[in-house]
Parts: C-alpha cells; structure tokens; sequence
C-alpha cells in the first residue's frame, strides 16, 4: 500500500514533477528533484525542499523497513567553511534529511544517512543548472523478500 500510494503521488499528487521513483523487488528508490536542493557548499534544507521533504514523510511512514537517505554534492572544490569535503558535505546533507525526518515523526531505528559526495551525478556536470541538480538527496526503501508488489 505505501509503494502504491508513493507512485500515485510522484505519477499525480503532491510530488508530480518533483521526484520520481523506481520500484524493483529489493529496493524503492526515490529521486527527490525540488528546483534547487542545496546552495553551493551548504548543507541546509532550501525552502522549496523542506515542503517536499514534508509530502513525503506521510507517505513513507509507514514504510516498515530501513529507510536510507543518500546525500550528493557537484564536484566544486569545498574551500573553507564548515566541511573538508564534498564527502563531508554529502553526509551532512543526508543527516539534516534524517534529523528532518525524526523531527516529523518517522521512526529514528530505521533511518541511515550515507554521503556519495560528488562521485554519483544524475547529470552531467557541465553548466550551473545540472550542477545544481546534482547536489540533492536520493532515498532507498529497502524492501525484503516477500513484501508485496
């Protein structure tokens, strides 16, 4: 029911044209792609990604398995401020996604935060708009043998 409910959502509800989602049997992967996620070397939530974030938390708390929330940068270089890295960077992303994610209710035990830094773009990083679509969040619902389709 979550899974159906999540693709109806991205196909025609509230995150129509904001993610989009792939359903296989190990895994739902959901490809969150707000207008900007994240300014450049920053990990806080933009406003337009915060009302996202809020439309999925209904729709995933239900889910019963390990929820994994995956955070990306661009390859622009990390040059002073909080993080070392764009793999510092990454995480923090993926964290501030989890800390939003308890903060609404969903359940702490089931969470995990993973940083891919720059190394897994969704686009060519080749002008300013898919450098900034590159620094988003990407979540996995795992899904174990016998949950349903």
């Amino acid at each position: 029911d979550a899974i159906k409910r999540l693709q109806q959502s991205v196909q025609e509800g509230r995150l129509a044209g904001k993610a989009s989602i792939a359903v296989t049997d190990k895994a739902v992967r959901i490809a969150l792609n707000p207008e900007s996620f994240f300014s450049i070397g920053s990990a806080h939530l933009n406003p337009g990604t915060i009302s996202v974030l809020e439309n999925l938390v209904g729709l995933v708390e239900s889910f019963p398995n390990d929820i994994i929330v995956e955070g990306h940068t661009d390859p622009t270089p990390v040059r002073g401020g909080a993080y070392r890295s764009n793999w510092e960077l990454s995480i923090a992303r993926a964290v501030g996604v989890v800390n939003f994610f308890t903060a609404s209710g969903l359940e702490p035990k089931q969470l995990v935060a993973a940083g891919y830094g720059e190394f897994h773009p969704a686009y060519p990083n080749d002008s300013e708009a898919n450098r900034s679509r590159n620094r988003r969040i990407e979540i996995t619902l795992v899904r174990r043998p016998g949950d349903a389709q």
